[in-house]
């Protein structure tokens, strides 16, 4: 039996600096890929291996996945296949090395599991590098995902929690996030994504489109990310279309004049400013608010009171809680320049 995920993912990084200290094309690459995304593909193997461990054999469509977003995101970082390949060799090779040290009883039987996991990546990597740079053919509704660039990890497991839906997905990367494309319906698609953000702690969009128009797609989730990184998100699973108020008021001069004086009334008064933006993000619940910040409830009440007749705002409505939530992000944009 193997050990459970603390030990796991501590192997796992412990794979990825030997990576770097073995294999010129991965000792290029930055701690945060290395430690956020090598380490993560190297942990879901070894998740892979316990599920054959425990007499299940390998997830197969999980892994697969896995393999071809690997090769992809490794293709898009320089990195050649013959060192991904050796990189696959060498999580073989410690793997079994902690195997026979942790769990030597264990050896004979997984190591068969070894190699075929081993096999089985290689493979589908390999595919990954042979493929053309070209948009497949997508017919039809299509859920586009996305996650910034900030979120390695995340981008790293995406392919585990989509395989289960059981279609064929298209991986992309580039310097600002990870696009995942899939032939479906946001119904079906959130649940998974809410689950990743949760996990990995990670901002993920979502927006529908057709796969006839997949490229006004990408651009859109382009723009959403952008508008992530300029505003203040927590992590979660999010549509693209709550963004768009943000991405109107930036192109207006007098929207974003208008917005942003609404909250110059609450300038000196951070503690007003921190529980009116936790009511917000608490989903109006005062309740909430005071656990976040740990003050009496009658506290919360009051304050937002206070931020009733300094703004002239009305927190009972709905369309003065939108003005204030975009303004709050308008002025973290604001504040941030773009990074692109």
């Amino acid at each position: 039996m193997l050990p459970g995920p603390r030990v796991l993912k501590s192997w796992a990084q412990r794979m990825a600096h030997r990576y770097a200290q073995e294999i010129p094309d991965y000792s290029r690459l930055d701690d945060l890929l290395l430690f956020k995304d090598v380490a993560v593909v190297s942990f879901e193997c070894l998740r892979g291996l316990r599920h054959y461990a425990q007499g299940e054999g390998l997830p197969r469509g999980e892994l697969e996945g896995l393999a071809m977003a690997a090769g992809q995101r490794r293709r898009e970082q320089r990195i050649s296949l013959s060192a991904l390949l050796r990189a696959y060799r060498l999580w073989g090779k410690q793997t079994l090395v902690v195997l026979s040290q942790e769990a030597p009883a264990a050896l004979p039987r997984l190591a068969l599991g070894v190699a075929e996991l081993v096999d089985l990546a290689s493979e589908v990597s390999s595919q990954a590098y042979s493929q053309p740079s070209c948009e497949p053919l997508l017919q039809g509704r299509v859920v586009g995902v996305a996650i910034p660039r900030e979120y390695p990890a995340a981008g790293a497991v995406l392919p585990r929690y989509l395989a289960a839906l059981g279609q064929s997905s298209h991986w992309r990367q580039d310097h600002k996030g990870f696009y995942l494309y899939w032939p479906g319906t946001l119904e079906d698609v959130l649940p998974q994504a809410q689950r990743l953000a949760q996990e990995a702690q990670a901002v993920v969009l979502l927006q529908q489109g057709k796969g006839e128009r997949l490229g006004s797609l990408h651009e859109d989730l382009e723009e959403a990310i952008r508008l992530v990184r300029l505003s203040r998100m927590r992590p979660g699973a999010y549509e693209t279309r709550v963004l768009w108020p943000l991405a109107l008021v930036l192109d207006s001069p007098k929207g974003q004049e208008r917005l942003l004086g609404l909250l110059a009334p609450l300038e000196g008064h951070p503690e007003l400013v921190a529980t009116v933006q936790e009511y917000l993000e608490a989903r109006l619940s005062p309740k909430r608010v005071a656990h976040r910040l740990g003050v009496h409830i009658n506290t919360v009440f009051y304050r937002l009171r206070r931020v009733e007749e300094l703004t002239g705002c009305d927190l009972g409505r709905l369309e003065d809680l939108t003005l204030l939530q975009l303004a709050f992000r308008l002025e973290e944009a604001m504040r941030r320049p773009s990074s692109g």
